[in-house]
């Protein structure tokens, strides 16, 4: 091989060499700037609202009620279609807890709404807290409280006792999970945005360094 063209290939490879800590740092202040403007918009920064499924609910019952059709079977039919399309948020939320939201949303356009739809309103709602009075509580402290009503209907007190017993572990359980959920939330978003302010100021100083390296060479 020519000397010459030997010479220009260890020049590009050296060129090379120098410039790639720099590309490095490029991208990684690119995509830490990128990630943070994420985090901004999406936590921080005020964004479109959009319109709930449970908004939507409200609406289709809120015309249920102008059009003589609310009633029981229609708030629950209303009620599980929506869910379904939620995907069954609605259920995990609670049918009572939707009902008592509903009541007060009805109440709160009372400039518009006649007086006797609030009360048929309401009156669905206490209806649904006699059906189901622990329909509001998890699936594990529903059942527990379920059973402890069956045992004192029945006067079985050691049962209901051992229910008691059981219904306090699972509350002491899932408060500790609540507070370690609570503790976790709390420091998520600090330390992502530390870690990316971290990120930035890294890339810049190596970017910096190679310049001046760059600098000192020529």
């Amino acid at each position: 091989m020519p000397r010459d063209v030997y010479d220009d290939q260890e020049r590009i490879k050296m060129l090379i060499i120098r410039f790639i800590p720099m590309i490095i740092s490029i991208t990684m202040v690119t995509v830490a700037i990128y990630t943070l403007s994420i985090i901004l918009r999406e936590k921080i920064l005020p964004t479109e609202r959009k319109v709930t499924t449970q908004e939507k609910l409200f609406q289709f019952l809120e015309k249920g009620l102008n059009s003589g059709q609310f009633d029981e079977s229609f708030c629950k039919t209303a009620f599980n279609h929506f869910d379904r399309q939620a995907d069954g948020s609605l259920s995990k939320y609670g049918y009572v807890e939707i009902l008592e939201d509903f009541v007060v949303y009805i109440s709160s356009k009372s400039d518009t709404i006649i007086p006797k739809y609030y009360d048929d309103a309401q009156n669905i709602l206490q209806k649904a807290k006699e059906t189901e009075p622990f329909a509001s509580l998890p699936s594990e402290e529903k059942r527990l409280m379920d059973s402890i009503k069956l045992f004192i209907q029945r006067k079985d007190t050691l049962n209901a006792a051992n229910q008691l017993d059981e219904l306090k572990q699972v509350i002491l359980a899932r408060h500790r999970e609540y507070e370690r959920i609570e503790i976790q939330n709390s420091w998520s978003i600090p330390l992502a945005i530390m870690g990316l302010m971290l990120t930035l100021i890294f890339g810049v100083w190596r970017i910096a360094k190679t310049i001046r390296k760059e600098r000192k060479i020529s």
